[in-house]
């Protein structure tokens, strides 16, 4: 379903930021843009490989062929690259909501 809506309409927002228990501590990225199918062997390859420094232990057992319907699954895998068209910076400590764009 989400890469059937991706084809559809390639516009994304995304927020990266990281796990606060106090929601006025929250600092982070939000960003606007677009969003692509990675289908090249090499740009797959860089994905790949950045999932496996992230995840060693799980990319182990997603390539392991004994580990069955994880293996089947992960062989299923497509990785998408969002290029940026607006980014904000996120400052809850600032002020709930404060943000600023950031140039590209």
């Amino acid at each position: 379903r989400h890469c059937a809506n991706l084809a559809a309409n390639a516009k994304v927002a995304v927020t990266v930021q990281e796990d606060y228990r106090d929601w006025r501590e929250i600092k982070g990225v939000q960003l606007e843009g677009k969003v692509a199918l990675v289908d090249s062997v090499l740009e797959k390859a860089k994905a790949l490989a950045v999932y496996a420094r992230k995840y060693p232990d799980a990319i182990k057992l997603f390539t392991d062929p004994t580990s069955g319907v994880l293996h089947r699954a992960f062989l299923k895998v497509k990785f998408y690259r969002v290029s940026p068209e607006r980014v904000l910076f996120i400052d809850n400590a600032r002020g709930f909501g404060k943000r600023q764009e950031l140039v590209l």
